[in-house]
């Protein structure tokens, strides 16, 4: 019934690599294909929650992407995990983040690196996205060290600027240790 839950990390992530491939042709553009993308995983988020609001104790719903690591007795598939936890995770990463990507497109207006910027925010979104709706601990991992590796992205975005390079390496490590 959920099997298209795939689609919420899919949609910043896809925005994240076409603002990285095309962002200098596309140039302001690449803030309002993330806009979109973050406002298209409100909808979905909200398509996911409603058979829990329907039916008020309905059992979690799992999503196998794809078989990931057999290796003798052990099982782990590429998952997804669909409860009302996750909704109510979902509802607030989409709707925070989408405010976030309009504030960023007048934050960020005239930024060389504009392009840049936002496709390391949907990458962020989208590893946040598989940190929230991963059914296991290997895919949980995944999220959490792509959350890390973006924070160090974008805290320290201004590379050039030694306080921002530091600050970005303080937040790679303190994610390291948490």
């Amino acid at each position: 019934m959920l099997d298209w839950v795939w689609l919420i990390p899919f949609l910043p992530g896809a925005s994240a690599l076409i603002c990285a491939i095309w962002g200098k042709r596309l140039k302001t553009a690449t803030g309002w294909i993330s806009i979109a993308s973050m406002l298209a995983t409100i909808v979905l988020a909200v398509g996911a929650s409603l058979p829990f609001i329907a039916e008020p104790g309905r059992e979690a719903w799992r999503i196998s992407l794809f078989p990931w690591i057999h290796a003798g007795g052990l099982q782990i598939d590429f998952a997804f995990l669909v409860d009302p936890l996750t909704c109510v995770m979902l509802g607030v990463v989409s709707v925070v983040g989408s405010l976030v990507f309009i504030y960023s497109t007048g934050y960020m207006h005239g930024d060389p690196g504009y392009h840049r910027f936002f496709s390391f925010l949907s990458l962020f979104a989208a590893m946040m996205y598989v940190l929230v709706l991963a059914d296991n601990f290997v895919v949980l991992f995944i999220g959490w060290e792509g959350v890390g590796l973006c924070s160090y992205l974008l805290i320290g975005y201004y590379m050039n600027e030694t306080w921002c390079a530091d600050a970005g390496k303080k937040a790679f490590v303190v994610n390291r240790i948490g």
